[in-house]
């Protein structure tokens, strides 16, 4: 689930919706010592908001937004059971901005309507368009940090991994450019599950 920081927002008439995306990654692990994995999980990952009126109940826009990433993480073990480990998951993730695409509603201005209560209506247009990004507005790579959990569960040969965290940015989507914009970031809460074979017999210690 993902949601929109932003910073000096100006207009106090919409608010943001954290909306749900998906991620698919390659986990790899690698084993540093007794106490400490390495792990690398590059793939491509969407992230989501909504954009709502506060005075109106239609959605303003949705937007969707496709990132290439490579999160560097440091396991380092908490608890080990008999057929489980429990990690604390500390790293970063770099990520490259590939695609964004907005759909939603507007009023049409020009077929408002009066009701007999004397309230003024208008239809709705739907609009749905690819994002053109400006390379001096936009800042299409990112760097965020990471803090979670990671349950693993063993079974036989085979290894389940549950990886439940938080990434936030560190910059902003956008270059600064002008004075007082709202400068705006992700901030994601991402469940993970990861199925891995292992190649060679290894237990944790």
């Amino acid at each position: 689930m993902n949601t929109l920081i932003i910073q000096n927002e100006s207009n106090k008439n919409v608010r943001t919706i954290p909306k749900l995306g998906y991620s698919i990654f390659f986990h790899s692990r690698f084993c540093l010592n007794k106490s400490f994995d390495l792990i690398l999980e590059p793939g491509i990952s969407e992230k989501n908001y909504q954009r709502r009126s506060v005075d109106n109940q239609y959605i303003e826009e949705t937007t969707t937004n496709k990132y290439l990433q490579l999160p560097i993480n440091l396991d380092t073990k908490i608890l080990k059971g008999k057929k489980t480990t429990t990690y604390l998951t500390v790293g970063a993730t770099i990520g490259y901005w590939i695609k964004s695409n907005t759909r939603g509603y507007l009023p049409d201005i020009f077929s408002s309507f009066t009701s007999f209560e004397n309230t003024e209506y208008y239809n709705l247009i739907y609009f749905n368009e690819k994002y053109a990004f400006d390379k001096k507005k936009d800042r299409r790579y990112d760097i965020a940090i990471n803090l979670g959990f990671r349950e693993r569960f063993y079974i036989r040969n085979t290894t389940l991994s549950v990886n439940a965290f938080i990434t936030k940015s560190i910059i902003s989507q956008q270059n600064t450019y002008m004075l007082n914009q709202e400068m705006r970031s992700n901030q994601s809460i991402t469940l993970q599950i990861a199925y891995s074979k292992k190649l060679k017999h290894h237990e944790d210690k």
